[in-house]
């Protein structure tokens, strides 16, 4: 076994006297203000450090078909044939990097199948049926302001919204978070502003949009750091491969765990029904 699962096991024996009774996943959706920003690459090596943080993670890809691509799995049936109850989840499912299930997606989901709130109770309904049982379920849902966003959004323990210093990005994530917001059922979001070159660009970013946020909509935006520009990223995407495995040591590996370190935290903290900021 590798150390993530050697760290879970030991984790897991420790604990089972204990053990709480069991509750559902928690799920973090990770959408991009627009397309472009990098929301598969953060959702895939997110999912990554998460089971290396020892948790259980399942990743489900419902923006297309780059998950795969990123994790070098060549998938027969995907998220469109769990929706459509032509397949059992756990027939779906592949073992990925550092032992995260996924959930492939496709670029040609049937639309009704992305707006039948019926059809994604059906698959979530299938997670405790699973052996591991994910403790944490990362949602790639890209950047499409559709029924499917809307119904993912308010179904999120937590929302990552991803976002890049340019000033485009910044009005289409504050776009995204006006037109997905539902007043009568806030989910928390966190900020991540990836690929900045500077800390102080990242900083001043988060705050144009966080000050909007809290002007305009009376809500609350969080940030738990950034993402540095970084060419491990690109090159080890290239190679299908997570940089948080393949470069452990490099700037965007580095802090991609602090995000993840955060959001675990965060997240156990305010468990399901929670809607603390």
């Amino acid at each position: 076994m590798d150390q993530a699962t050697d760290l879970r096991a030991l984790v897991r024996q420790v604990a089972t006297a204990h053990a709480p009774v069991a509750v559902r996943p928690r799920r973090i959706v990770v959408f991009g203000g627009k397309g472009g920003v990098g929301t598969t690459t953060i959702a895939v090596n997110l999912a990554v450090a998460l089971a290396q943080q020892a948790q259980y993670s399942l990743l489900c890809d419902a923006a297309g078909d780059d998950v795969a691509l990123q994790c070098r799995i060549e998938p027969r049936h995907t998220l469109a044939d769990v929706l459509g109850g032509n397949r059992s989840l756990d027939q779906i499912l592949h073992s990925g990097p550092a032992g995260v299930q996924i959930l492939p997606g496709t670029r040609e989901l049937v639309r009704w199948h992305e707006t039948s709130e019926h059809a994604w109770n059906r698959l979530m309904s299938q997670l405790p049926s699973l052996s591991p049982r994910p403790e944490v379920v990362v949602i790639d849902a890209g950047s499409r302001p559709d029924p499917l966003a809307r119904q993912l959004w308010q179904a999120a323990d937590r929302v990552l919204l991803v976002t890049t210093v340019e000033t485009a990005a910044i009005m289409d994530a504050y776009a995204l978070i006006k037109l997905l917001t539902d007043p009568t059922r806030l989910a928390s979001i966190t900020l991540v502003v990836n690929r900045s070159p500077k800390e102080s660009m990242a900083d001043e970013a988060q705050q144009r949009l966080a000050q909007a946020c809290r002007r305009f909509l009376s809500l609350s935006l969080r940030s738990f750091g950034y993402m540095p520009e970084d060419g491990a990223v690109l090159q080890c995407a290239a190679r299908g491969e997570p940089f948080v495995l393949a470069k452990p040591k490099c700037p965007a590996s580095l802090h991609l765990r602090q995000v993840a370190r955060a959001l675990g935290n965060c997240v156990t903290a305010n468990p399901p029904g929670s809607r603390a900021a």
